[in-house]
């Protein structure tokens, strides 16, 4: 992907804001465009980077939404990212973490609501 490719807009037309979700994910990652015109790919691909690489707290984990075997899960996920690196592990688990397996992006389904939905598939 080139920087011309980035600066293009996610949608056709051009839309100032977006609201994106996932299935797997119990927060929205909001996408607001810095050009009057519209969201640009490098916007979206930054707000997605920042939100899911964000630590979570403790009520993000332990609620109930999220059932012990999902738990169970969310660390199997933890683990493998950091692949037993204390460094990383000291850095809590992170809301891609919530992804699971499901971690490599494939795109945006326009979805419930006005929404988008992100698309992934197994890594």
């Amino acid at each position: 992907m080139t920087v011309y490719d980035l600066a293009r807009f996610v949608t056709e037309p051009p839309v100032q804001y977006m609201r994106l979700y996932h299935p797997r994910l119990p927060w929205y990652i909001d996408v607001t465009a810095s050009d009057p015109v519209g969201a640009t790919l490098q916007e979206l691909f930054a707000r997605i980077h920042k939100i899911l690489s964000s630590p979570i707290s403790a009520s993000d984990f332990f609620n109930t939404d999220v059932t012990d075997q999902e738990r169970g899960k969310i660390t199997m996920a933890w683990r493998e990212r950091c692949q037993y690196n204390k460094e990383l592990m000291s850095q809590g688990v992170k809301r891609v973490d919530f992804l699971m397996k499901d971690c490599i992006f494939i795109g945006l389904a326009k979805g419930k609501e006005g929404m988008w939905e992100i698309k992934t598939r197994k890594c």
